[in-house]
């Protein structure tokens, strides 16, 4: 009736209508209107291919769970208005916890080994860091953090370990997902960084490439970051965009161009000017009209996407990179940006991130030895 919303979940329907902004036709959303969202809730996916199906028979633990989850949040937040017979309840019995005696816990997953894919800045990837039942239990944790927020095509969330909200097992388990990062980073966890953070990107009526700008990671008032390590939990597929792109780097293949060189110097020359993101010279003004030429050249270089290095999503996959060289100091090479996503609104891409930074006892003295020791173990 009228503009009402309705969406099927368990064999229920749901009036979603108070939230036009996730499941109207402009909201990242949007394909579960007026259909079975079950089996995509269950996978975490909105892939077009679960879209309107009920059958989770072929389906694990982890997706019972996050089906659990997200049907309390639909009954807390939005009035039932009918049954939908085309749909199967969920299985009566589920278990609370993310994993059982029958399956493999979640977070003892075995990484594959680290490919290094640039020298300059260091880059590393690796293909199969966290399983796709990983993928999608972190995914779930990312999604439950945002019932109740407006977003349009970017969501970002700390996944904070000690967080009212999670179970025990979500508590280990995104313990295990820290403590695997940290062997390849080279340093624990520790106060002095931020957690966990995760990010729901969705396709951006966009012309630039680089659509928000070139910067490194110590931007944001967060100077002591020395590496960063990216999980990407979905497929984007090939010509969709989403590479997280470094385009001065020196990867296999490397030909030296005189525009690679002009760049790397105006990225030198904005770090010198205490500039670490294009938007603060093109957009605020910072470093007077120099700055902004300087940073021109730069986000140029970001747009020819035929230079440097980009890393695709590939679910499952990691990509790790230093902000920091063997000297300590913010790595020229390491200016990098997200590459924006192309298609319809069915696109994804969800990452989770962690942001390494130097603990406060190396910050005054020591820190480029901690810095190269780091390099040094991820590459051996």
């Amino acid at each position: 009736k009228g503009d009402s919303i309705y969406v099927a979940l368990s064999g229920k329907i749901y009036d979603v209508t108070s939230r036009s902004d996730m499941y109207g036709a402009d909201g990242p959303y949007h394909l579960f209107a007026g259909r079975d969202a079950t089996r995509s809730f269950a996978v975490v996916n909105l892939d077009a291919e679960n879209v309107g199906r009920s059958d989770l028979d072929d389906l694990e633990e982890v997706n019972f769970q996050a089906l659990r989850e997200f049907q309390e949040k639909f009954d807390e937040k939005y009035p039932v208005v009918g049954e939908f017979t085309g749909g199967k309840a969920p299985p009566a019995k589920m278990s609370r916890g993310l994993g059982g005696a029958a399956e493999t816990p979640l977070g003892d997953h075995q990484p594959s080994a680290l490919e290094l894919v640039s020298r300059k800045p260091r880059v590393f990837v690796s293909r199969d860091f966290v399983s796709h039942k990983e993928c999608d239990a972190l995914m779930s944790m990312i999604l439950k953090t945002q019932e109740g927020l407006k977003f349009s095509t970017k969501l970002r969330c700390g996944l904070r370990l000690h967080d009212d909200q999670w179970s025990p097992a979500e508590v280990q388990f995104l313990t295990k997902i820290e403590e695997r990062i940290a062997a390849v980073a080279g340093c624990d966890a520790h106060p002095d960084e931020v957690e966990l953070v995760g990010m729901l990107t969705m396709p951006e009526p966009e012309d630039k490439r680089c659509h928000l700008g070139l910067h490194v990671d110590t931007n944001g008032e967060r100077p002591f970051r020395y590496a960063t390590a990216i999980i990407y939990l979905t497929d984007v597929a090939e010509g969709c965009g989403g590479s997280t792109v470094f385009p001065l780097a020196e990867g296999p293949g490397f030909c030296p161009e005189v525009e690679h060189f002009e760049a790397l110097q105006a990225a030198s020359d904005l770090l010198d000017k205490s500039i670490d993101h294009t938007d603060r010279a093109l957009v605020r003004d910072q470093g007077g009209p120099e700055a902004k030429v300087l940073a021109q050249r730069l986000v140029e270089r970001g747009e020819d996407g035929t230079a440097g290095v980009s890393v695709r999503p590939q679910k499952g996959s990691m990509a790790i990179f230093w902000t920091r060289n063997d000297q300590g100091e913010i790595d020229p090479y390491s200016w990098h940006g997200g590459e924006r996503l192309l298609g319809s609104k069915d696109v994804q891409k969800c990452t989770l991130q962690k942001f390494k930074e130097i603990p406060a006892q190396f910050r005054d003295r020591g820190m480029a030895e901690f810095v190269c020791g780091t390099r040094k173990r991820a590459g051996q």
